[in-house]
């Protein structure tokens, strides 16, 4: 009973087209077209090249993909005791465009002949939508020479081919402008002081070119350089992110939903969790993603315990279940934003509320010049509730700082000062994962509830 009520709270979320769509493709397999390839179009315009990532073929045969490298020998194209993220990786042919890839051409024209020879059309991983979409636009971009970068592959290719989309897209490609600015902007303000991104949800670095990448590309196609974000609030209404910023402290705020409902795979039980960086450097962090297979481990990163927030007894904000499903899930509320000398910011979740005792997490942060204050509390009944913060691994503890707080040292000497009103702080061995494949162990400090509210505090004095 308990399984048949978590597929309907996750399929009643969804949209009819996603039910009947997978029927569909399982009952009809779409047809390849073999005949004449059409003309090529002729070059009007400047091709600028974009953003390269890292190499990962290693020899003619042999990848190097989420931190394992794999002969190609060995394992073909399809070798199920393989992570599908992996296999997923093989037939995106990244590579075309890599770092140093004009050294590796007689490599690349190999394998791809190779590709062609041993995955016939429709058949295995590399047919499925998402490599066959990625692999497209790899070809495409080797021959000449992912949102955000979609985008402005887009634009760059239509400044090059004008007469590559037919004209009752015109308008479309006109608000194309409006629409990378917006998304720039958005990725801005989403990245801590070190220029990377926040972890929130499956949040990764690699799994797309780095933002200054980005940016560097978006320039080189004409767009205006963007500044630093230097308002104290910024809050992205459309997702439900906000960030705040005052003086050395900057915080990534989540009060938003996991996502769409008609899509969150992959979506992390993390409402009302947050990031803090302090003097360029991370501080508190989300737990990441490392890898996308099923098992326990994929459940721990997708849980509420692997984020800067709030477990009540011992379960999830929001029912992650499998790899990329989501049962019943947390719905943020009551948001307050107060700007002026102390920035706040107010909200609440319903994710706890299928709890016997009905729970309901509320949060405040309130930051002001050397302090950031999290206020949480609890409505309703329970019998265990801890709130989580996740340090970076570069961050370490001192037990012997001055009033019974916690001493936190930088990898720069500065230090700031850690309490909880409980009093009851413990020290748990965790593991941060920013990157797939990648794992480094981290300390999780765990103040529990002593009551309905806690309160913690993290002081500094931006003197090293």
């Amino acid at each position: 009973m308990t399984q048949a009520l978590r597929y309907w709270h996750t399929v009643r979320y969804l949209k009819p087209i996603q039910i009947y769509g997978r029927l569909w493709f399982r009952l009809i397999r779409p047809r390849v077209r073999l005949g004449p390839t059409p003309a090529t179009r002729a070059l009007t315009g400047p091709w600028i090249p974009g953003p390269e990532r890292v190499a990962s073929l290693l020899s003619r045969t042999r990848f190097s993909f989420l931190h394992q490298a794999r002969e190609l020998a060995a394992h073909g194209w399809d070798d199920p005791a393989l992570d599908k993220l992996w296999r997923y990786h093989q037939h995106y042919f990244d590579d075309l465009n890599a770092q140093d890839a004009a050294g590796r051409v007689g490599w690349h024209i190999a394998l791809l002949e190779k590709w062609v020879r041993d995955n016939p059309p429709r058949k295995g991983t590399g047919w499925e939508p998402y490599p066959t979409a990625l692999r497209i636009v790899n070809w495409v971009k080797w021959v000449w020479r992912l949102a955000l970068e979609d985008m402005l592959d887009l634009r760059n290719a239509l400044t090059a081919h004008p007469g590559a989309m037919n004209g009752r897209w015109n308008a479309t490609v006109a608000a194309w402008q409006t629409k990378i600015d917006a998304m720039r902007t958005w990725l801005a303000a989403m990245c801590h002081p070190d220029g990377d991104i926040a972890f929130f949800n499956d949040a990764a670095f690699r799994a797309a070119s780095w933002p200054r990448d980005l940016d560097r590309y978006a320039r080189q196609l004409g767009f205006p350089a963007l500044g630093p974000v230097t308002t104290p609030i910024t809050h992205l209404r459309d997702t439900g992110y906000i960030r705040l910023e005052q003086g050395p402290a900057v915080a990534l705020l989540d009060v938003a939903p996991v996502g769409p409902d008609y899509l969150p795979a992959h979506a992390h039980a993390d409402t009302l969790s947050f990031e803090f960086s302090l003097f360029g450097l991370r501080l508190f962090v989300n737990s990441g993603t490392s890898h996308y297979g099923s098992g326990a481990e994929r459940l721990r990163q997708r849980g509420t315990a692997a984020h800067n927030t709030v477990v009540i007894d011992g379960e999830d904000s929001s029912e992650v279940w499998s790899s990329f499903r989501v049962g019943r899930r947390a719905r943020p509320s009551g948001l307050e934003v107060i700007a002026g000398d102390t920035l706040i910011v107010r909200c609440e979740h319903d994710g706890y509320e299928r709890l016997a005792g009905k729970p309901r997490h509320a949060r405040e942060w309130a930051m002001s010049p050397g302090r950031l204050t999290v206020r949480d509390s609890i409505s309703g009944s329970f019998d265990r509730a801890d709130a989580r913060f996740h340090l970076h691994p570069a961050i370490r503890i001192n037990r012997a700082a001055r009033d019974g707080a916690l001493c936190l040292q930088c990898p720069d000497g500065r230090t700031m000062s850690f309490s909880a009103s409980s009093g009851d702080v413990q020290f748990v061995a965790s593991t941060w994962h920013p990157e797939f494949g990648l794992s480094e162990p981290n300390v999780c400090l765990v103040v529990h509830f002593a009551g309905p509210a806690l309160e913690t505090e993290l002081r500094w004095d931006g003197v090293p």
